[in-house]
């Protein structure tokens, strides 16, 4: 009998564990624009690298230099693809 008792428990809590509620705050998909350089020539991730296989200085790489990097790669897939 007490196998059953833990074997219910046991399923029950798994069920429990696993209940659509999110217990956490929802994420904003907001962009932060203040931190956002205003030419690409600051942004480390369009700029020609000094280090072995071309690889970003990311010491230097900031948040906002993301967004501009992945709009830029975007346009230039884009490009690439019309030229087909």
């Amino acid at each position: 009998m007490s196998r059953t008792v833990i074997l219910a428990a046991a399923i029950s809590l798994a069920l429990a564990a696993c209940s659509g509620k999110e217990s956490t705050a929802p994420v904003t998909t907001e962009t932060p624009t203040a931190g956002q350089p205003a030419d690409a020539s600051a942004n480390p991730f369009m700029t020609a690298s000094a280090l072995p296989f071309q690889a970003p200085a990311f010491d230097k790489i900031k948040d906002g230099d993301y967004l501009p990097a992945f709009e830029e790669g975007m346009r230039q897939q884009l490009a690439e693809i019309g030229q087909i």
